[in-house]
């Protein structure tokens, strides 16, 4: 059966289960079977533990403040992406994400492709 048309507000949204970074809130908006739609809150001077998003592409747009992402080897890799910025995780890169100022950050973002949505991991590829 076709979804039906929806919109929410943000009180509508709720956050998302399973595994969880404190000082990071991620809230869905929409989800179904091979996508994700909602937003993430990081607090000032935090980052996530190391994971992967599965077999999902994540696609994404600064709201508010600097979204700081480390992978590659070692972890050595990073990127800050300002507001008014887009970005693009392939599936299965193994990152961490934060801020790196005193600012909270903002983000909006989409997960197309299925699997679970935040994989926890150990840590970055090794060098």
């Amino acid at each position: 059966m076709p979804e039906e048309f929806r919109v929410l507000s943000d009180e509508n949204l709720h956050e998302l289960a399973g595994p969880a970074t404190p000082g990071v809130t991620r809230r869905i908006a929409f989800e179904s079977d091979g996508y994700w739609f909602g937003c993430a809150e990081i607090a000032p001077h935090l980052m996530s533990g190391w994971h992967h998003h599965d077999r999902n592409v994540t696609v994404g747009y600064v709201l508010e403040g600097a979204f700081h992402l480390e992978h590659g080897p070692g972890g050595r890799e990073h990127a800050d992406v300002k507001a008014g910025e887009y970005f693009l995780m392939p599936p299965w890169v193994i990152h961490r994400e934060g801020t790196a100022t005193d600012e909270p950050c903002r983000v909006i973002f989409t997960r197309i492709g299925g699997g679970p949505p935040v994989v926890p991991v150990d840590g970055p590829e090794p060098d």
